[in-house]
């Protein structure tokens, strides 16, 4: 584990990312503690490591609505075209379900990865979905840091799924 921590944090250093929390997004935290959900080292390098938490944020309408809205939306950019790339976009749930901060964690060597990985930020800020928060051990609902994560083939976002 500590050898992938190194590898993604010497790759943060050679490759540009694209980690920048985007300016309009601002979300007051119900607590102070904040959650992550077991993204592994490219979480815990784009954010902060954090604790797990009992149970993850859960996108409300279901997990095929999920993933029915990813593959009628793809990214609009021809540039896109014959490309197949990973991403991961993170973002917060309050505890309240409130969703905000959101921000790509991928690092990727392409110049247009950035382009393509802001229009694929636009879709996922756009989504219309609800979530309900994750919960602590004790059951109460606590902020938390949740990922989706798309392997995007041809601007298509319909490969997607978040930690569940």
């Amino acid at each position: 584990m500590k050898k992938i921590f190194v590898t993604l944090l010497l790759c943060a250093a050679i490759f540009p990312a694209t980690w920048a929390q985007s300016e309009t997004d601002s979300l007051a935290l119900c607590g102070t503690t904040l959650y992550s959900v077991d993204k592994g080292a490219l979480l815990d390098v784009a954010v902060g490591k954090n604790d797990r938490p009992a149970t993850t944020p859960q996108c409300t309408e279901g997990l095929d609505a999920f993933k029915d809205y990813y593959r009628l939306h793809p990214i609009k950019d021809g540039r896109g075209a014959g490309m197949i790339f990973k991403i991961s976009i993170a973002f917060q749930v309050t505890c309240n379900g409130e969703v905000g901060n959101y921000r790509v964690i991928s690092v990727y060597n392409n110049q247009l990865f950035p382009q393509l990985a802001e229009k694929a930020l636009d879709v996922v800020k756009n989504a219309p979905f609800h979530w309900s928060p994750a919960k602590d051990a004790d059951g109460n609902a606590v902020d938390c840091w949740q990922v989706i994560d798309f392997t995007v083939v041809e601007c298509s976002l319909a490969k997607c799924d978040y930690i569940h």
